[in-house]
């Protein structure tokens, strides 16, 4: 048994009292390294299945990068957030509803909505997965993660038209073998990530691995006093594996995730704050007209003035609005408001809560029918309950409501009237300024199931072929609370007598109507078969075509839309949606391989292929908003040349690509009559990219990432 112990030190800087290392293995494995050369400086070259089958990656005509556990371990890749450090044109950032937007070559999610679908596919072991923990959790126990730039129209999981990151788990082996990492840091942080493998028969192993972090956060509320966004999750997996023949084998996984902490699902707000206009036409406006005219923030120059520490206009808020409706107050609560330089300081009257749970279930198959004919079989079960709560604009407003508004008679045993200016409310507490904070909670399941079949013939012609079905069924529920709104509903009840059911739950439990509420049901049904030729036209020369059809069907079932009780009826847009699209997507591929006297392997290809990502439905609205119930297809057809390259004995990898995407309606997202609605517009994408490693000698490496990346819009309108 081996047994691996580092400590990290406590200083700030993080320094590791572990061995340093320069090396950037993007495209190398040192485990992978011969015995016999174990003194030289040649690149080992790690194997990928970027195009579904075992390749070197220096031989795979696609802009695919790859990192194996020994890499993600020096360039300290801890988790998927980290991979934008290590790869051209690559970004990631938090969403502001707790997920993860991961772009690659300015490709991602800018949509909301449980209908809306990721430009970039997320797998675990080859097996698509629509809800995931890339954005949250660390990588333990892995084999390789491979990150494919471009769109899969062809080969992997659902369609996408950005790219795919594939995170490949170790697997049990024969032989017994254990390790544990355990370390300690500043703000109280402990990890601990492990794993055993235990060979029970001949045929027969088993593999379970960890992971464990916790610490303080980063961040702290001056309001409260406290320190946020920490981190409280495990993540454990179990894998058996069988391999009774040499023909067959076969292996279960099970890997369950658990974070119940306060990690902040968004960050800092900047804003340059925005008064509105003082006339309209030459007519002075007062201070509730002018705040209405305000878009909340400024525009802004740069993201580093001292201007932008201010708080948005509270008029043209939901909340703000609402507070002026109910008389509270005439004012822009937040004229008077800043916010800390210190973008780890800000001030909020709540704290924030994040819980995220997740199991899945993977069993895969290999049976090898011939010497050259493989079949695969792989099935999978995805199951995730998340849930947040955080006060979204992280501020708390200067200003206070009016001392001279009361309203009598207001329901005994709900909250007390408005006295001196205050306000009890049952969910966000006491006060005399607008509280407010939202919720949102969703419940998925997804089901996986692929089969495929690959040739290794010696002749010139070989292929990938297979059909996929994915199921994703999921309830989601978004929930805004304010005092404002509580008083506004109890107002609207003196009116209307009964009009108003109120619920104090923290969070709600959908029995009242006294709040904002988007609620809605969702199925996902996506068919696909797809194929890939390849053809050795001649000793350098390889073709490669692939096809793919596609079905998309979806089934939005809105189950409520509601802003306080003045819409409990949402009438059409309550009514279920049914869109489906069908689509073929491929890729047409050529590759040659010269012999060149200043090289020691070169490949250049010249790559089309044409991306798909199915449309989706908007989520429900106020009745009467006009907001298009469905949002249509986005499509890319891109064009892609590069070449890879060893120089200098193999010391040297140098790998050159550039890219040009026309993109047709390409899927973004706006707020409208208080809710996310999705569109389209079309764009255009081009770049390039450089990958570049060099080992003068044994143990010291150089690496060179650099991306280029230009982004337009061409055409498009969406509603102001």
């Amino acid at each position: 048994m081996r047994d691996h112990l580092s400590l990290r030190t406590l200083l700030a800087v993080g320094a590791s009292l572990t061995t340093l290392s320069l090396a950037a293995p993007v495209f190398a494995d040192e485990a992978a390294a011969p015995a016999a050369n174990d003194s030289s400086n040649v690149v080992q070259t790690l194997v990928v299945t970027a195009q579904r089958k075992e390749e070197a990656i220096q031989d795979v005509p696609v802009a695919v990068s790859a990192f194996s556990a020994d890499s993600l371990a020096k360039q300290q890749i801890q988790g998927g957030p980290d991979l934008l450090r290590a790869i051209p044109n690559v970004t990631s950032a938090k969403g502001q509803y707790g997920g993860f937007n991961f772009q690659i070559r300015g490709i991602g999610t800018k949509t909301v909505g449980t209908s809306a679908d990721s430009g970039i596919s997320v797998h675990e072991n080859d097996i698509p997965l629509t809800s995931n923990n890339l954005g949250d959790a660390d990588f333990f126990d892995v084999e390789r993660v491979e990150v494919s730039r471009g769109p899969q129209g062809t080969l992997f999981g659902k369609n996408a038209t950005g790219g795919v990151v594939n995170v490949i788990s170790n697997k049990p082996t024969d032989r017994y073998a254990s390790e544990l990492t355990i370390e300690a840091g500043n703000y109280n942080e402990n990890k601990v990530k492990g794993y055993v493998n235990i060979p029970l028969t001949d045929t027969f192993s088993v593999r379970a691995a960890g992971t464990y972090l916790k610490r303080d956060g980063f961040n702290t509320n001056d309001y409260l006093g406290t320190k946020e966004d920490g981190r409280d999750l495990w993540s454990g997996r179990l894998t058996a594996q069988w391999k009774p023949t040499e023909r067959f084998h076969t292996y279960l996984m099970i890997e369950h995730f658990d974070e119940n902490d306060d990690r902040a699902r968004t960050g800092k707000t900047l804003c340059q704050h925005n008064p509105g206009l003082t006339s309209i036409g030459g007519v002075p406006t007062n201070s509730v007209t002018q705040g209405l005219t305000s878009t909340g923030c400024s525009n802004t120059d740069s993201l580093y003035s001292a201007s932008n520490f201010g708080a948005p206009n509270t008029i043209p808020l939901l909340t703000g609005l609402i507070g002026v409706l109910s008389g509270l107050s005439e004012q822009d609560m937040n004229a008077n408001t800043t916010q800390s330089s210190d973008l780890r300081h800000y001030s909020s009257w709540t704290s924030p809560k994040y819980q995220s749970r997740s199991d899945l279930i993977d069993f895969n198959a290999t049976y090898d029918l011939t010497d050259h004919l493989q079949v695969t079989e792989e099935a999978s079960y995805n199951q995730q309950k998340f849930f947040t709560r955080d006060d979204f604009f992280h501020t708390v407003p200067t200003g206070t409501f009016s001392p001279a508004v009361n309203l009598p008679a207001i329901s005994p045993l709900v909250y007390a009237p408005v006295t001196a200016g205050s306000i009890a409310d049952p969910q966000v507490g006491t006060t005399n300024t607008l509280r407010q904070l939202d919720y949102y909670l969703e419940h998925s399941r997804e089901l996986t199931q692929e089969m495929r079949i690959a040739s290794s013939f010696s002749g010139p012609l070989n292929f990938s072929a297979g059909a996929n079905y994915t199921e994703f069924n999921t309830v989601s529920d978004y929930y805004v609370l304010a005092n404002v709104f509580n008083f506004f509903s109890e107002a609207n009840n003196l009116q209307a007598p009964g009009t108003i059911t109120t619920d104090i739950g923290s969070p709600p439990n959908d029995t009242g109507t006294n709040y904002y509420d988007n609620r809605s049901t969702f199925r996902d049904r996506s068919y696909s078969v797809f194929g890939e030729a390849y053809y050795q036209i001649s000793p350098t020369l390889k073709a490669t075509l692939g096809l793919r059809g596609n079905e998309d069907r979806k089934f939005d079932i809105p189950l409520r839309t509601l802003l306080t009780n003045t819409s409990s009826n949402c009438g059409v847009t309550c009514i279920p949606v049914t869109a489906a699209w069908q689509e073929l997507t491929g890729r047409a591929n050529l590759e040659w391989s010269p012999q060149l006297s200043f090289t020691d392997k070169t490949i250049v290809y010249g790559t089309y292929s044409r991306g798909y990502k199915p449309g989706g439905v908007n989520p429900g609205t106020v009745a009467g908003s006009g907001v298009p119930r469905t949002f249509d297809p986005e499509f890319v057809n891109a064009f892609e040349v590069g070449t890879k390259n060893a120089l200098v004995g193999g010391s040297v990898i140098l790998n050159l690509t550039g890219f040009y995407y026309d993109y047709q309606g390409y899927q973004i997202s706006a707020i409208v009559h208080q809710t996310s609605v999705n569109s389209n517009i079309n764009a255009k994408i081009y770049g390039a990219e450089l990958e570049s490693l060099w080992e003068p000698v044994k143990n010291l490496r150089f690496n060179a990432v650099i991306g280029y990346l230009h982004t337009e819009i061409t055409s498009g309108s969406q509603i102001d």
